[in-house]
């Protein structure tokens, strides 16, 4: 599948990104306590042998962790003041950088929809990249049907981000409009 391939493609290069600063993490630490931590070890286990263990387990435990924070959606609530009079608090609902396509599919979608609409938001806003880099996954999965499953007394708005234009704009904006998503351009 697309979606496999997309999470192995682009999960390395992170997993690279974290190995080098446990690498780096691990090298200026040894540099400071080698000498120290080199006769610890000396008769338990070799010095480069520990700082290899360091960064396998250290990456294993940071793509973990962040694994199980992404899974375990957490609400920040955010007390906001305004100087114009509103006849009531608003409760709303902001996300950003949802990426959906190959590596956030339908599946993935409806969990979010869900999570939103337990909020039961006065509105709902979305702060760009609602859309990865390709609208092909989206329109093939037919998640405009689940984004407009998304409920608030006020509505649901956008501002594009940048993957809303490598994904071309104009496509992009049709692809919300049918979401029933309002696209806010310099409004």
């Amino acid at each position: 599948k697309a979606a496999i391939l997309y999470k192995v493609g682009t999960g390395w290069l992170m997993l690279i990104i974290y190995t080098f600063l446990l690498a780096l993490l691990s090298d200026l630490f040894l540099l400071v306590m080698g000498d120290f931590i080199g006769k610890w070890t000396q008769s338990l286990i070799r010095l480069d042998q520990l700082q290899a263990w360091f960064i396998v387990l250290g990456t294993i435990g940071i793509a973990w962790i962040g694994n199980i924070n992404y899974y375990r959606k957490k609400v920040v609530h955010l007390d906001l003041e305004t100087e114009k009079p509103l006849d009531q608090p608003l409760k709303l609902v902001v996300l950003s950088d949802l990426h959906l396509g190959h590596a956030i599919s339908r599946k993935e979608l409806k969990r979010w929809v869900t999570f939103i609409n337990e909020q039961e938001a006065d509105l709902v806003l979305f702060a760009g990249d609602i859309i990865d880099n390709s609208l092909l996954p989206l329109t093939y999965y037919k998640l405009d049907e689940l984004l407009s499953q998304i409920k608030s007394k006020h509505g649901v708005y956008a501002c594009l981000g940048n993957h809303e234009y490598l994904a071309n704009v104009e496509m992009s904006l049709a692809f919300l409009a049918k979401a029933n998503i309002t696209v806010l351009r310099d409004e």
